[in-house]
């Protein structure tokens, strides 16, 4: 009969044994009850991301299309999307299935679902690719359990919210580069990235607002130039030694730069011009600014014309 002592140390043997026999990259992918925290997969843009232990630390791995099969594995670097794609490690949920995307799969261009082992759905049950044909257990993963007694909430809600919450991603807290402006309102501009990357800087920011005055029409002789001031958005600065000379422009920046000009530097015969562009002597015409009369011009950002 073991002693206490001798049971201890035997379960100390045996866990020892299960940490060198099973790490991270020889973990398959199996059915859980759906109270297990390996139920649990994150979205991490288009990957699928696992937490697994490794010599009692949680390291992250992520679902990948491997040949025909499917395994966990080491996840790309966040730098390494396409990468990612061409490697299997992107997926799709249609709302039903989840859904393989990779560029050469070697068995053709068509989708893979995720689904179990001939069709069984006890935990433990391998989880393998298949293909999208409808069968019940592709669906397993996002409505058969509740079916059987799931408690709230399910798998499917669960992905639902990581979705929900991989596409939230906004512009609040986005650093734009020197010298451009944050939109306002940045909490309720979606990213095309979650979060948000170098691709989404120009939803994030704007280009500050410049206009260049041409002395002839065509673009041509001296110029003036006039920088966006949001500051000074009460009074219309002279124009200087250009009064009275400006027959074309060019505005510079975002479609909300707002230039208003008029003809005695305090608002009378007011105009205004709004949005980038060019404009030619017969544009100005017209938009209704007369030819060398404009005397103040005030340059600013409106966000309704965003």
């Amino acid at each position: 009969k073991a002693s206490a002592e001798e049971l201890k140390k035997f379960s100390g043997w045996v866990d020892t044994w299960v940490r060198t026999l099973t790490t991270s990259d020889n973990y398959g992918m199996n059915l859980v009850s759906c109270s297990d925290d390996r139920a649990i997969l994150k979205w991490t843009g288009r990957k699928l991301q696992l937490t697994v232990e490794e010599k009692g630390l949680p390291v992250p791995k992520c679902l990948q299309q491997y040949g025909k099969g499917i395994r966990l594995w080491q996840c790309p670097k966040l730098d390494e999307e396409y990468e990612a794609f061409e490697n299997g490690f992107h997926w799709l949920y249609d709302g039903i299935r989840i859904r393989s995307v990779k560029a050469k799969s070697g068995i053709g261009d068509t989708p893979r679902c995720v689904g179990a082992h001939d069709g069984l759905c006890a935990a433990g049950t391998a989880i393998e690719l298949k293909n999208c044909d409808g069968n019940a257990d592709t669906v397993l993963l996002m409505e058969e359990y509740d079916a059987r007694g799931c408690s709230p909430p399910s798998l499917r809600e669960k992905i639902a919210s990581m979705l929900a919450e991989v596409s939230s991603g906004t512009c609040s807290g986005y650093t734009c580069p020197s010298g451009w402006f944050s939109r306002p309102d940045g909490d309720s501009i979606t990213c095309t990235e979650s979060p948000c990357g170098k691709k989404d800087q120009e939803i994030c920011c704007r280009k500050p607002c410049s206009v260049i005055m041409y002395q002839n029409d065509g673009f041509a002789g001296d110029q003036h130039v006039i920088n966006e001031d949001p500051v000074k958005r009460d009074n219309f600065p002279s124009v200087g030694d250009f009064n009275d000379r400006m027959s074309s422009l060019k505005m510079i920046g975002d479609k909300g730069c707002k230039l208003e000009m008029s003809d005695d530097g305090r608002g009378g015969g007011y105009v205004s011009i709004q949005g980038v562009g060019e404009f030619t002597r017969r544009d100005l015409d017209q938009k209704g600014v007369c030819n060398d009369c404009v005397s103040g011009a005030r340059l600013s950002w409106n966000a309704d014309g965003w």
